[in-house]
């Protein structure tokens, strides 16, 4: 019992000397706790990890709840401090895939000796070792050390991972029932922000079509899942929502979708098609992360777009069609009683090839039938190459 009171007062310190790191999130994952009526302990196998998959005690888990950085880990030596001291041991998190694991990463250690006192050896990476979100936690180290203790209750898969080298792809190779001996702690941190905006810009039509298109972007450096809940106003009736990084569900008027995969500097499109009826509007967009972590900058993680929709009438009504996919408007412009003048071409560094630039006239209110002119965007200019001189 004292010598698990020791490893306990370990694990809390630990997290107190990391609890004031700024705008961070810290948890501990997995447990160093021997479980009850288990005393037999599991040597390490050189060819092999020792990983906690199903079965863990709510208590401890050993998935990750968060990516971020693991910043300090522990394993209990006190069994057999003979062999175990001076062990060759690594930490490995394992990412869950289909039928197999993949390393994301890896800490070779060697425990000290003679060993600490208490039975337990803490451990610092010389870098944090960044982990993702559900990851398991694993031990490999010499047949000298133990890495997990044979309990009911519990199972725990042994991973043939040899070497273990990030990126590497595992299979499991035997199952039994096995709790590791192993406890981290995480930093989970992770700047994400989210833009919003609705095409076509400021007026649309009642009746037709509009999409309400949202940019994530993960900041990093925790590559977190992302959430993304777009509270679409009443009044607005939601035909599809979709994004290419993850799934998106619709419950009556909020759209939420799940964002994976995404690392530092990415960004993301969820896209909703919608159809108003006549009125004015404020979309609304958030971002979250899971709850074990944490944003430090938060004034970035909402958005709201405004816009209206306007029924057709005996007037040509002209939107701002600025940036807008020339089919688009072209097909707006019809709806809203215009028709389409002539097409003409220029260069623009600002806006998309394909896109409109300008109208002429511009946004505006005019009699039924007047024809609108429409320059497209080329794209930017080609750069110049200066010729070699002989």
């Amino acid at each position: 019992m004292q010598r698990l009171a020791l490893a306990g007062l370990a694990v809390l310190a630990a997290l107190l000397l990391l609890a004031d790191v700024a705008g961070a999130s810290t948890f501990a994952v997995g447990s160093i706790a021997i479980p009850s009526g288990s005393p037999t302990p599991q040597a390490c196998n050189p060819a092999g990890v020792f990983s906690q998959s199903i079965g863990v005690p709510t208590a401890a888990p050993s998935a990750i709840a968060a990516g971020g950085q693991l910043t300090q880990w522990q394993m209990g030596t006190a069994i057999d401090p003979a062999g175990a001291a001076g062990g060759a041991v690594a930490l490995v998190a394992l990412t869950p895939e289909v039928g197999f694991y993949r390393i994301d990463a890896v800490d070779h250690e060697t425990i000290p000796n003679p060993l600490p006192a208490g039975g337990v050896a803490t451990f610092t990476p010389a870098s944090p070792m960044m982990v993702s979100a559900g990851d398991v936690l694993g031990l490999e180290g010499d047949a000298t050390v133990d890495c997990a203790w044979a309990a009911l209750g519990y199972t725990g898969e042994i991973i043939l991972a040899d070497p273990t080298t990030p990126g590497d792809v595992v299979d499991p190779l035997t199952t039994g029932p096995l709790a590791v001996d192993v406890a981290a702690t995480i930093v989970s941190t992770e700047d994400s922000a989210v833009t919003t905006a609705v095409q076509p810009e400021g007026i649309a039509p009642a009746g037709g079509a509009a999409l309400l298109v949202s940019t994530v972007t993960d900041r990093g450096p925790a590559g977190n899942p992302l959430t993304v809940t777009d509270a679409v106003p009443a009044g607005l009736a939601i035909k599809t929502a979709f994004s290419p990084s993850g799934p998106c569900t619709t419950v009556g008027q909020v759209v939420t979708c799940t964002l994976t995969g995404l690392t530092a500097g990415q960004s993301a499109p969820v896209d909703v098609i919608v159809t108003p009826r006549a009125g004015t509007y404020t979309n609304s967009v958030t971002v979250t992360q899971p709850p074990a972590a944490t944003d430090p900058v938060t004034t970035n993680n909402k958005a709201t777009a405004a816009f209206t929709a306007v029924t057709a009438s005996t007037k040509c009504v002209v939107t701002g069609l600025g940036n807008v996919p020339l089919s688009t408007a072209k097909k707006l412009l019809t709806a809203l009683n215009c028709k389409v003048g002539k097409v003409t071409k220029t260069s623009s560094s600002k806006v998309a090839k394909g896109n409109v630039v300008k109208t002429t006239p511009g946004a505006g209110s005019f009699a039924a039938g007047k024809k609108i002119t429409i320059v497209q965007s080329t794209g930017p200019k080609p750069k110049k190459h200066k010729g070699s001189k002989h």
